[in-house]
C-alpha cells in the first residue's frame, strides 16, 4: 500500500501507533490478469487489481496518517497490483501472457493490512517480515 522507506528504529513506535488508527471496513478485493512493467534493470511481473476505489481510499488514508510523522506523500499515482515477481530478463514472458494473462483471476475479503520489514539483501530466507497486523472494521 505505502512504501516508508528507511526510518530509524526509535520511530517504530509511532509508526505502528499511528497506523493503528486508520479505520476503514473490510472489503472485496478483485484481482485480474497478469502484466509487466519493464524497468530495464529488471521486470516486475504483477497482477492486476482492478477493484481499485477502496484499495486507493486505503492507501490515502495511510498516507495522511504518516504525513504528521514526516514521511512525505508519494508523488507518484497509486497504481494498485501485487508483485508476483521481479526478473533480470522478461524475455520469453510475452508470449506466456498473451496466451494466460488474462486467465488469472481470484477475489477476496481484505479483512486487515500490515506493517512490514524488508529484509537487508543478504538475508535470503524471506524478503519481508510482518512486524503489525492491522484489522479492518465494520
Amino acid at each position: 500500500m505505502r512504501f516508508i522507506g528507511e526510518a530509524p528504529e526509535d520511530r517504530l513506535p509511532a509508526i505502528k501507533e499511528a497506523l493503528a488508527r486508520v479505520r476503514r471496513g473490510p472489503f472485496q478485493i478483485e484481482m485480474k490478469g497478469l502484466g509487466v512493467f519493464d524497468g530495464g534493470r529488471q521486470a516486475v511481473l504483477w497482477a492486476g487489481l482492478p477493484s481499485e476505489r477502496k484499495l486507493t481510499a486505503l492507501a490515502g488514508d495511510i498516507n495522511e496518517i504518516l504525513a504528521p510523522l514526516g514521511f512525505e506523500m508519494p508523488n507518484k499515482p497509486y497504481k494498485p497490483h501485487i508483485t508476483i515477481a521481479r526478473l533480470k530478463d522478461s524475455r520469453g514472458l510475452e508470449p506466456y501472457l498473451k496466451k494466460h494473462g488474462k486467465k488469472i483471476a481470484a477475489r477476496w475479503q481484505a479483512t486487515s493490512f500490515g506493517l512490514y520489514l524488508s529484509a537487508s539483501p543478504d538475508e535470503h530466507s524471506r524478503r519481508y517480515r510482518l512486524l503489525e497486523a492491522y484489522p479492518l472494521f465494520s
